[in-house]
């Protein structure tokens, strides 16, 4: 791993939390801990250029997945949301996210390849959920 002076990461979309910083090159870099300003390149870690508008996944070292989506929830029975990319052993966690006040609902069940999302009964309508699920 090559050290990177801080001052030489100057792309406008590097964001600096404490510890570990990514930028728009899909590069990820860690502080080395000593305030010196100085940073170290991760090896093995492809972080998607592109956030936005799509479903999503990072394959992290270790085999620990990341994965995100949004999708349009119009039904008031169970909702199969499939997985961008499936677990290989366990999904342990999915968490959702509403963008409308009317919705309310739960997570029915989760498997490896996908989750079913039950919003509650007799809301009508449409609206978008976000998610978010992390597993190996």
């Amino acid at each position: 791993m090559a050290n990177v002076q801080h001052s030489a990461l100057t792309d406008p979309e590097l964001h600096e939390p404490k510890g570990v910083a990514a930028a728009s090159s899909g590069e990820v870099y860690v502080a080395d801990g000593s305030a010196s300003g100085a940073w170290t390149a991760l090896e093995g870690i492809e972080v998607p250029k592109d956030f936005t508008g799509s479903d999503g996944y990072i394959d992290l070292p270790g085999g620990l997945i990341l994965q995100w989506g949004r999708f349009i929830n119009n039904t008031d029975s169970g909702q199969t949301v499939t997985f961008p990319k499936a677990f290989t052993t366990i999904c342990w966690h999915v968490s959702v996210s509403v963008e409308y006040a009317d919705l309310g609902g739960s997570l029915e069940s989760k498997t490896t390849t996908n989750f079913v999302f039950n919003r509650n009964n007799n809301i009508g309508g449409s609206g978008y959920c976000n998610w978010f699920a992390i597993g190996y």
